[in-house]
């Protein structure tokens, strides 16, 4: 791609336009690298002589998205979940307060039953 030269990053912008008549947004750019995105899903580019790109992208290949706020709990809120037995997914496995984690009893382990017999063997 011929990118003028003494052009900074800012300047090697990409932009999309679209109007009520088309099912598509043309995208224009001089970014090599969502250039080479765009090439890689498998669209045609046109380039003019300065080192322009287009290329026309159908509405349904864009999708947008909103982020959805953090959901932020009064001690209230968070009370009232744990009493309901909801607990957060770093805290599964740890132990409760009346040392047990919910997955058996950490003092007596679960062991499978050939290592158990293996082990009385050994003890033998």
């Amino acid at each position: 791609m011929k990118v003028p030269q003494g052009l900074s990053k800012m300047e090697q912008e990409t932009f999309c336009r679209t109007d009520g008549t088309h099912q598509e947004f043309d995208v224009y750019g001089r970014d090599p690298v969502f250039k080479r995105r765009m090439e890689k899903r498998g669209y045609t580019m046109k380039e003019d002589s300065q080192g322009l790109w287009s290329v026309k992208i159908p509405f349904k290949a864009i999708w947008v998205r909103s982020t959805k706020p953090k959901r932020t709990l009064t001690p209230e809120q968070r009370a009232q979940l744990i009493s309901r037995g909801f607990r957060r997914g770093k805290d599964v496995g740890k132990t409760k307060p009346d040392g047990k984690s919910g997955l058996g009893d950490p003092q007596t382990p679960e062991r499978p039953e050939s290592m158990q017999k293996s082990m009385e063997s050994a003890d033998a």
